[in-house]
């Protein structure tokens, strides 16, 4: 068995050439003698089903942290869209009160990493929220109550996504090594059977094609 193969090119010719000593039993006689029974074939497959149904949900899961990706920038863009236009005017409001300034830490450039922008974020929020001297300061520019609120929600949102997203990256993470661990298994049964089918059929290299074993150039 090539293992250069991808994943559905070898599970095609692991199933070739399983399925075709179960179904004919004209070529499985040769095999059996070496151990490869029904019974033994069976559990080929088995292995075979096992690889099928691992890719499947590895995918699966893949697609699932994509999606979750997607909806952390759809968050993060709606949630600092608010938060940049609050930011502006709060800059405007506090430029001559240093306490503010820090408390806000209105000054310096957004951090560029998502957890680094939550906590500037989240600390521009709380503060605000926590302080009515700071807040009342900013209800001229129709920054109110309620929209401050609504600004510290769209970034504890995008919180909930981010943990979303590490859960699917986890998950998908561990379903690529528990398939990756049963197509080595498949690797090296299918590389003992392919071994085992050219010994048994020596006199009878006619089936070998049959069976999706070609010679070796």
């Amino acid at each position: 068995m090539n293992k250069k193969l991808s994943i559905s090119e070898k599970i095609r010719a692991g199933e070739t050439i399983v399925n075709n000593l179960l179904e004919f039993s004209d070529i499985r006689v040769f095999v059996e003698p070496f151990g490869y029974t029904t019974e033994k074939l069976g559990e080929c497959k088995t292995i075979i089903d096992s690889v099928k149904e691992l890719d499947l949900k590895q995918k699966k899961e893949y697609g699932e942290q994509y999606a979750a990706t997607q909806n952390v920038e759809k968050e993060w863009a709606e949630a600092n869209k608010e938060y940049s236009m609050m930011l502006k005017l709060a800059r405007l409001v506090f430029k001559k009160d240093p306490q503010a300034d820090n408390a806000l830490e209105l000054n310096g450039r957004r951090k560029q990493s998502l957890t680094g922008w939550i906590g500037q974020a989240s600390s521009f929020y709380n503060n605000l929220l926590a302080y009515d001297e700071l807040k009342s300061k900013l209800t001229r520019f129709g920054i109110t109550d309620e929209k401050l609120t609504a600004g510290k929600t769209l970034v504890d949102d995008l919180v909930k996504a981010t943990e979303i997203q590490s859960k699917e990256i986890g998950d998908a993470q561990a379903a690529t090594k528990v398939r990756d661990a049963k197509i080595d298994e498949m690797d090296d049964m299918l590389e003992e059977l392919e071994v085992v089918v050219r010994i048994a059929l020596e006199d009878q290299p006619q089936w070998l094609e049959k069976l999706g074993i070609f010679e070796k150039s």
